[in-house]
This record gives C-alpha cells, sequence and structure tokens, in this order.
C-alpha cells in the first residue's frame, strides 16, 4: 500500500493532481481480479439448493459422467460451509446414487488440490456415516460412497485441458506410499 501511495504521489508531483494522474496511477498498478467473486459465481450457479441450481447441477454431472439423469432431486447437496470451528468449506459437494461428488472452481493452480480433496471428503464421509448412523467399530464392512473428485480450473495459466493432479506427488521421500493413490481430474476452462 505504501508503494502504491508513494507511486501515486510521483505521478501527482509531475502531472498535477488531476483525473489523468490518477488513472496513470492505477495504471502502473492495476487492480487484481478477486478470485473469491468467480468462486461465488460457481457456488451461485451449481450449489445452491433451487430448482434451477439443482437443473444446472445436473446437467454438468450429466455432461461429467456421459450419463442421462432426469430427476434433479436425485442430487442431495453434501457441501460443507464454514460450521463454528471447521475451517474447511468446500464448494459443491453431492451424492447421487452410490457416488460422493466433489466440485472445485479454482482460478489459480494449486497443486495441493489432492490433498484438500482428501481433508474434504475425510469430512464429507464423517458427515454421511453419522447421518447413517454407522459404526465403524463394528466388525461389519461399512460401505461408503465412491468418490469423484473434480476441480474446475479457469486461470490465466495454460493447462492441458484434462489432468491428473496426485496426491502421491507430495509424499516425502516420492514413491514411499506405493500402493495408495489419491487424485483429482482437473479440466482447465478456456483461457
Amino acid at each position: 500500500m505504501n508503494d502504491e501511495n508513494e507511486q501515486l504521489a510521483a505521478v501527482r508531483k509531475t502531472q498535477g493532481n488531476s483525473v489523468t494522474a490518477e488513472l496513470e496511477a492505477v495504471s502502473l498498478n492495476p487492480p487484481k481480479p478477486k478470485r473469491e467473486y468467480k468462486d461465488r459465481l460457481f457456488k451461485a450457479i451449481f450449489g445452491r439448493d433451487t430448482e434451477e441450481s439443482k437443473r444446472w447441477r445436473l446437467d454438468l454431472y450429466n455432461a461429467l459422467n456421459n450419463t442421462n439423469y432426469t430427476d434433479p432431486d436425485a442430487l442431495s447437496l453434501t457441501t460443507i460451509e464454514n460450521v463454528i470451528y471447521i475451517t474447511m468449506k468446500n464448494d459443491i459437494s453431492f451424492l447421487i446414487g452410490s457416488q460422493m461428488n466433489l466440485y472445485e472452481q479454482q482460478s489459480s493452480f494449486n497443486p495441493n488440490m489432492p490433498l484438500r480433496g482428501l481433508m474434504y471428503f475425510a469430512q464429507l464421509y464423517q458427515m454421511n456415516l453419522s447421518e447413517r448412523e454407522e459404526d465403524l467399530f463394528g466388525s461389519r464392512l461399512v460401505k461408503i460412497p465412491t468418490p469423484s473428485f473434480v476441480v474446475f480450473y479457469n486461470g490465466d495459466r495454460k493447462l492441458p485441458d484434462v489432468s491428473k493432479l496426485r496426491l502421491s506427488d507430495a509424499f516425502e521421500p516420492m514413491g514411499s506410499a506405493e500402493g495408495f493413490e489419491w487424485t483429482a481430474a482437473s479440466l482447465a476452462g478456456s483461457q
């Protein structure tokens, strides 16, 4: 902020206190777009519990999975919101049949999305098992919905249209956990 004020003062000193000086000062430090706006728009379109949002969410699910579900109420919203003592929240998550879907929109590339997804899914599974009153300490295998994690990227960095982000890339040392993998499908929009 001090640098911006100093640059503005320098432009004013040489150009006078005019609108032109203000515009030149702004061009020295163009405002950065707020990524929360894109995130909020994604949530507003697909994450609300309205009839219109349900239809759009179903259309998005069908497009991604090559399915043709027709009942928007078949998708049960499970999005984690900012709850007291919980610092995590996700963009959109929902159950359809036996599949737990998590959709995240990112305007900045983040290689930590698989780790974030693992943490989100742990919370989602905990909520799901609690609702179903399942006992994890019994002798019966508790079935859980199959996870599907998709990251929609629409930032400035050029990325492949489709790629896999892997949790194992973060393991130290590399390759130390053979047989365990967690992925996020990353879909890049046109830049």
